[in-house]
C-alpha cells in the first residue's frame, strides 16, 4: 500500500494526469532491501492519454539519462506503466529518484535555500549544468531563485551544487503547451538561449571542452535509447547534433554570452 499527494505545480494546472508523490511503507521498502528512510518517490505521468504525450514522457526520461552522462549530481529516472482508475488501460510514468536517495548516493545534503548567489556554487558543476540546459534548449529554470532546481552541499568539501529537474518545457521535447519565459528574447522553446550571461569565455570554453570530450557517449545514447520510437530517436539525435555544431564554432560560442 502507498499514500499519495500531488506534486508539480505547473503540471497540475496543465496536465490531465499530474505528478504524484508516493509515500511507500517503510516495512515494504525494508523487505525489498531498499533504503528505509527514502520512502517518498515522485511519479510523473504522461500529461494526457494521447500517444504523443506517451512519447513525451519517454523523451523526458532520455533527458534524465543524458544528464546522468554529464554529472552524478542529478536524478535517476525509471520508466514504468501504471493503471489508473477502473479501466485496464496502462499509462506511462517516470519514477524519479528521491532527494534522499541522491544524498545517499552522492554523499551530499539537500539545503532548504530557495535563493542563492550563483557565484558561491561549484563553478565547474554549475557551468556544466548551464550548458546542459542550453543543449536541451530549456529555459524553464533558475539556480538563483531555486526554480526547477534544488541546492545540495557536498559533505566532503562543503561546496554547493544545483540539481535540475522537470524538463517538460525543453525544446528537445517541444511539448505543445511549452512556451519560453516572457522576459527572454526568444519566441519558441526550440530556440536555444544561454541563461547566464555573467560567465567568462574561459569558463564557458572549459565546459564546452567537457561536452566535446563526451560527444561520442551522448550520440551513442541518442542511438541506443530503445525506449524511444524511431522518430523520437532521430529527432533527439538531430537536436543534439545541432548543439554540437554550435559549440564547435568559436564565434557562436562567444555569442552565447554576449
Amino acid at each position: 500500500m502507498a499514500e499519495f499527494d500531488l506534486g508539480g505545480k505547473t503540471r497540475r494546472k496543465i496536465c490531465k494526469m499530474p505528478p504524484v508523490k508516493i509515500n511507500l511503507k517503510k516495512k515494504e521498502l525494508e523487505s525489498r532491501n531498499f533504503v528505509k528512510k527514502c520512502d517518498r518517490v515522485k511519479i510523473v505521468f504522461q500529461c494526457s492519454t494521447s500517444k504523443s504525450m506517451s512519447e513525451s514522457i519517454k523523451m523526458e526520461k532520455f533527458i534524465y539519462d543524458l544528464h546522468n552522462l554529464v554529472t552524478p549530481y542529478g536524478h535517476k529516472a525509471i520508466l514504468t506503466q501504471v493503471k489508473l482508475g477502473d479501466n485496464d488501460k496502462m499509462y506511462d510514468g517516470l519514477i524519479l529518484e528521491s532527494d534522499e536517495d541522491i544524498e545517499h548516493r552522492t554523499n551530499t545534503t539537500i539545503l532548504k535555500n530557495k535563493t542563492i548567489a550563483t557565484n558561491v556554487l561549484d563553478r565547474k558543476e554549475y557551468l556544466k549544468m548551464c550548458l546542459f540546459q542550453y543543449m536541451i534548449s530549456n529555459a524553464d529554470w533558475s539556480a538563483r531563485k531555486g526554480h526547477n532546481t534544488d541546492l545540495f552541499k557536498r559533505n566532503e568539501d562543503n561546496s554547493l551544487v544545483v540539481i535540475p529537474y522537470d524538463f517538460d518545457y525543453a525544446g528537445l521535447i517541444a511539448n505543445s503547451y511549452a512556451v519560453p519565459p516572457a522576459n527572454l528574447p526568444i519566441s519558441s522553446v526550440t530556440q536555444r538561449y544561454f541563461m547566464d550571461k555573467n560567465v567568462t569565455i574561459e569558463e564557458l570554453n572549459e565546459a564546452v571542452t567537457f561536452f566535446l570530450d563526451i560527444e561520442s557517449d551522448i550520440i551513442n545514447l541518442c542511438e541506443g535509447s530503445t525506449y524511444l520510437s524511431k522518430g523520437s530517436s532521430k529527432r533527439v539525435k538531430r537536436f543534439i547534433e545541432e548543439f554540437y555544431k554550435i559549440i564547435k564554432n568559436d564565434k557562436k560560442v562567444k555569442r552565447m554570452i554576449n
